[in-house]
């Protein structure tokens, strides 16, 4: 995505979104483990899951902001997102949904960017609970405003088969597609 810096003027560099499941940030010295591993890879919007962190909410660390959203009664599961200090000015909004969605939305410069940050069910989870989940994930995105950037990233939970040495994604498994086309952020 396309940025100008802080004093207005452009620059043309590209910032990308990236999601990994941490498995965990409750651990002593995996935050700053995470900021360090995302500061390395240049990564200034990081999409989270399985922080399985207690507190809900903001913290602000040396480098990057995390916006957590979590189960307050125990530590499982827990989806947010870590956003570089130098972009918290254009961060709009953060909406924790519950331990596996939560939403973001970012002020762009032609369109605002809505980020959904999901962590699915499992496929052996009973059918109850993931219609649930996907139904809560498509009634936040049908609330978006269809003139902005609406992007569900996360782990959706795809399962890997090994058939004659090979590896292949089941056909349950959703696929996503990069369009090369940058994003303009403010």
């Amino acid at each position: 995505m396309d940025t100008t810096s802080n004093d207005g003027k452009e620059k043309n560099r590209h910032r990308y979104i990236a999601s990994w499941n941490v498995r965990g940030l409750c651990y002593a010295g995996a935050l700053k483990n995470l900021e360090a591993e995302t500061e390395k890879y240049n990564i200034e919007i990081l999409a989270i899951q399985e922080t399985k962190l207690r507190q809900e909410g903001i913290l602000e660390l040396e480098k990057y902001i995390l916006f957590n959203s979590n189960n307050k009664e125990n530590r499982l599961f827990g989806t947010g997102f870590l956003i570089a200090n130098k972009l918290k000015h254009i961060v709009m909004k953060f909406t924790p949904v519950n331990e596996k969605i939560c939403q973001m939305q970012f002020r762009g410069k032609e369109r605002n960017i809505n980020i959904i940050n999901v962590h699915a069910p499992t496929e052996d989870k009973d059918d109850k609970e993931k219609s649930k989940f996907y139904e809560t994930v498509e009634d936040i995105y049908d609330l978006l405003p269809k003139h902005d950037m609406n992007i569900i990233v996360g782990d959706l939970n795809a399962k890997m088969r090994k058939w004659g040495g090979k590896t292949y994604i089941n056909q349950q498994s959703v696929n996503l597609v990069s369009t090369n086309h940058p994003i303009t952020m403010a």
